[in-house]
């Protein structure tokens, strides 16, 4: 029985994954450093390796700082992986 893989698990800035897993069904959750957060606000983010790539969608955690300074001026930004 042939397993899928995916490639193995992405970096994301100031965060850290559970796991190092790339086989198919694998589901990483990543945690954000202490006082960081992920731009939708969370500290974790789970992402599911589906054999053949992850559905990565936050690419950096951070400073929760910046993040309600930002917020409270009403400017959001995207920190999404795009292809």
């Amino acid at each position: 029985i042939l397993v899928g893989r995916c490639p193995p698990i992405t970096e994301i800035e100031n965060a850290e994954p559970d796991s190092r897993q790339a086989i198919n069904g694998t589901i990483v959750m990543y945690t954000c450093n202490k006082g960081y957060i992920f731009p939708d606000g969370n500290t974790n983010m789970s992402v599911v390796c589906d054999g053949v790539t992850w559905n990565i969608t936050e690419t950096a955690c951070i400073s929760k700082k910046i993040f309600l300074f930002l917020s409270d001026l009403n400017i959001y930004f995207n920190f999404s992986k795009t292809t």
